[in-house]
């Protein structure tokens, strides 16, 4: 669903930590959403210099109708990146 932006919101963090559980999955898996606002910052985290450049966009979150849209896929050609923990 998309985020929507409230008028006073200020997205100061770089990133949301994204814990994801359902039947079928052995253990939960983690990703992040970061925020294309942030783009210099992000160019500089430690954790997504470990994602290959060809994937990054799969952590990237799109502007849509003055909010966000963060759309997770678990498998295929678009499949989301998930961090070890």
């Amino acid at each position: 669903y998309p985020l929507r932006r409230q008028r006073q919101m200020c997205i100061r963090d770089r990133f949301i930590s994204v814990w994801i559980t359902a039947r079928g999955l052995n253990l939960g898996i983690l990703t992040r959403i970061y925020f294309p606002e942030h783009e210099n910052v992000i160019t500089q985290d430690p954790h997504m210099a470990l994602v290959p450049e060809s994937r990054r966009s799969t952590l990237l979150a799109q502007p849509l109708d003055g909010g966000y849209r963060f759309d997770i896929h678990l498998q295929g050609a678009a499949e989301t990146v998930f961090f070890d923990v």
